[in-house]
């Protein structure tokens, strides 16, 4: 006999959507029938397609045993939930852009104790879960509504993500949704600085310095490090010239090397920092040292005259942005100067400069506590 679907109005409908064909629901019928009156009391109404206009009247007590242990469960029937569990539901997701997404969420019920954590999972295989995926935590906590916010994304990737509730017996989730990010060739932080970008030759670089105040996992990076300080150290930090936050804003940060490789990242998902082989691409297909510098420059009037040989014909848009040395700030509006990944010692490493008064792209090493400019190239 073919299956019908079949809809059951009352508490125990679940019990019944496990039987999916005439001839099962005929059967536990006559089964629950045969049950004595002591029995009577509660009673469900079953409807199905086949016979819209017809009802089967089923007691139900023990009659629930017979339905779970003799029909079979459709695949697409979720399992009974834990009553002690917190019920959760992911709504929507809203407002996509090419790194960022809102996620709308309902906790519908609390559980068995108050929810102790929310938020949203999310990754790029289905099913995300807290402890194998990203996720973004709520604030408060309770029943109703949250919204949460996912950032730096990677331009046009399908998305997975689903709700999240914790209380005492555990954490549950709520059904998935997924989403695509719009696609984009801009480069976004963790801090929501997004960056326009340039094609040049076979590579993508950022036309900007970085500005990032943390690495990508969101740990901040250490600054306002005194002369000492900065002189001492070995691990990462940044400085913003003179530390006049106009200068931020034009130029971006100054980076020790130390930032440039440490293993949680300084560039966004999807970019890393050059290495000194990957900047020497850049110069040869610009036409090597002597000459690519000038097509590296900005036309900007940031640069001290005479700002030799600039063209920016490669939109690289190259600033002097100056750097931080032993116990000062120099070179702004005269050089601009990038670090490499590439180390050449345990206390120097190299980098790129340009120059105002020619039109080389120089290259050297240099003391890794040094603060330089950063730009990022795509993987």
């Amino acid at each position: 006999m073919p299956r019908q679907a079949v809809f059951v109005e009352g508490i125990e409908g679940e019990l019944f959507e496990r039987c999916q064909s005439i001839a099962e629901l005929e059967w536990m019928a006559d089964f629950c029938s045969s049950i004595s009156p002591a029995f009577s009391g509660h009673y469900h109404i079953i409807r199905m397609h086949r016979f819209p206009s017809s009802f089967f009247i089923v007691f139900v007590l023990v009659c629930q045993l017979a339905v779970l242990s003799s029909c079979k469960k459709d695949s697409n029937t979720p399992s009974n939930v834990n009553p002690d569990l917190a019920t959760v539901s992911t709504d929507s997701v809203k407002g996509i852009t090419f790194y960022s997404a809102l996620v709308v969420s309902t906790v519908l019920k609390e559980g068995k104790s108050a929810v102790t954590g929310m938020g949203v999972a999310y990754g790029k295989n289905p099913n995300p879960t807290v402890v194998a995926d990203k996720n973004v935590p709520y604030a408060s906590f309770g029943v109703g509504k949250f919204n949460t916010y996912l950032n730096s994304l990677e331009s046009g990737t399908t998305y997975y993500v689903r709700a999240y509730a914790t209380n005492s017996a555990g954490t549950t989730y709520g059904n998935q949704v997924s989403f695509t990010s719009a696609t984009s060739s801009n480069a976004v932080d963790v801090d929501g600085n997004v960056y326009t970008t340039v094609t040049i030759g076979t590579q993508v670089w950022m036309k900007e310095n970085l500005k990032v105040s943390k690495y990508r996992n969101g740990d901040p990076i250490p600054t306002n490090l005194t002369n000492s300080a900065w002189n001492a150290a070995t691990t990462g930090a940044y400085a913003i010239y003179n530390n006049d936050a106009a200068n931020n804003t034009t130029y971006g940060k100054l980076y020790n090397w130390y930032a440039v490789v440490d293993s949680r990242n300084l560039c966004p998902v999807g970019w890393h920092i050059p290495s000194y082989a990957e900047w020497t691409i850049l110069e040869n297909y610009l036409g090597g040292s002597l000459v690519a510098g000038g097509k590296l420059k900005s036309t900007s009037s940031l640069w001290t005259f005479p700002n030799t040989g600039a063209t920016n014909e490669s939109s690289f848009s190259g600033l002097p942005s100056g750097g931080r040395y032993d116990n000062d700030y120099l070179g702004i509006g005269k050089s601009g100067t990038w670090w490499s990944s590439t180390a050449n010692s345990s206390s120097n490493s190299y980098y790129k400069t340009l120059d105002y008064d020619n039109d080389r792209l120089s290259g050297q090493y240099w003391t890794n506590y040094t603060g330089y400019s950063v730009r990022c190239i795509k993987d």
